[in-house]
């Protein structure tokens, strides 16, 4: 015991020593951080840091936060050839660095798919009645989802919800969820309000402003206003009929709710400067760097990876060739749009298979597709502008970015 107590003095001695070396610059330890990577393709030099430099400006490294929802389609296809039903769906993988969150969004969103699965089995049970040789349309229930805003914060997905039985017009209908990411529970409209007094009515006259704005347009009733006011609390409980955009808080009234059938589904948008003291703080959407950045393709099998890379993935086919998605500063919104491109170049989109809410230097995302039977649209914003490509692929398999104006 007297021993310890001897060496106790000189131990702690020997420590403000090194302390004030440390102080003066005279000592340093060596540092325990991987080295910086360099990317053969492009030269740059990334840190798997939490800041990074270009172009003389700084830019804070995000955690990547990714929706996969590749397309899945069931069909019922006559003897003779004729597609008598078809269900389209998506499967579901959300990435944060959140594992609980991820498991509570997926299968919220996955149980969602699934609520109308009676519907489904009595309409692919119809088949039963289709003569060969006789003319048929194809029955349908489509229930596909789009991301419209992804980050720590909010993640908002709008689907469009077909039905068409054989009898009358087909039925369209739109559905809306909104997930608090930090959470992963799901937002009705009164959540996301602000505590700030009066914050309701405060919507309520923002609503009605942009509806009065676009009253002619489209075409709704002379009663509107007092239909909406009537309503209005209902519609704060309701967690279906709103979603966050780029634009802002959009609120969606069905057909017949407030303009005829003809006018669809009428969803008005009230933008983000208009939501000061109505939607809390929190989930406002944060500034973007003004750092421009490169998008960058490559084959998995020859991209220069390390450890310290971080991944999403979309897999849209699983006998498809694995790419790479990477960038060498930082991109927001990063999407890719499965659809179909003309003859002269412009995309008609179909669905949304993959949302990020950015990629980094030090990120990507492992595409697996077939080029020969799906056409993708990239899409990113770096600097505050949007930029879209398409993704080629050459007979060799390599992966190239076609820049579409």
């Amino acid at each position: 015991m007297r021993k310890v107590l001897f060496v106790l003095p000189l131990v702690a001695l020997a420590l403000c020593l090194v302390l004030v070396l440390m102080m003066t610059g005279v000592l340093n330890f060596p540092e325990f951080l991987p080295s910086p990577t360099t990317v053969p393709s492009t030269g740059v030099t990334t840190l798997p840091s939490s800041t990074a430099q270009t172009e003389g400006k700084d830019y804070v490294r995000q955690n990547m936060i990714s929706i996969s929802l590749p397309e899945m389609k069931e069909t019922v296809v006559s003897e003779d050839g004729v597609t008598l039903f078809r269900h389209t769906f998506q499967d579901v993988v959300l990435s944060s660095p959140n594992p609980r969150i991820n498991e509570a969004v997926t299968l919220d969103l996955l149980q969602r798919m699934d609520v109308n699965s009676a519907t489904v089995a009595i309409l692919s049970d119809l088949v039963q009645y289709y003569t060969p040789g006789t003319d048929w349309n194809t029955l349908y229930y489509d229930l596909v989802y789009t991301p419209t805003r992804i980050d720590s914060a909010v993640l908002s997905l709008k689907a469009t919800e077909g039905i068409y039985s054989g009898s009358g017009d087909a039925g369209y209908s739109t559905v809306c969820v909104n997930y608090y990411m930090p959470t992963g529970s799901v937002m009705t409209l009164s959540q996301i309000l602000s505590e700030e007094g009066g914050a309701q009515d405060k919507l309520l006259q923002a609503l009605l402003q942009v509806l009065s704005q676009n009253a002619t347009e489209w075409g709704l009733f002379e009663d509107y206003s007092e239909s909406v006011a009537r309503y209005f609390p209902s519609y704060l409980e309701q967690e279906s009929i709103w979603f966050f955009s780029p634009e802002g808080l959009n609120i969606c009234f069905a057909p017949y709710e407030i303009a005829p059938y003809s006018s669809g589904t009428v969803i008005a948008t009230v933008p983000y400067e208009d939501l000061s003291g109505i939607v809390r703080r929190d989930l406002l959407p944060a500034e973007q760097s003004e750092v421009t950045g490169s998008v960058i393709a490559l084959d998995l099998s020859t991209a220069p990876l390390d450890r310290y890379t971080h991944f999403a993935e979309c897999i849209l086919s699983a006998e498809g060739a694995n790419h790479l998605i990477t960038t060498d500063t930082i991109l927001y919104d990063v999407r890719l749009e499965l659809g179909v491109y003309a003859d002269d170049g412009s995309f008609t989109p179909a669905s949304t298979v993959f949302a990020a809410n950015s990629l980094c230097a030090d990120q990507a995302v492992r595409l697996c597709w077939d080029p020969e039977n799906q056409q993708l649209r990239l899409r990113c914003t770096t600097g505050g502008k949007l930029q879209s490509f398409r993704l080629t692929a050459d007979p060799n398999g390599s992966i190239g970015l076609q820049p579409i104006e």
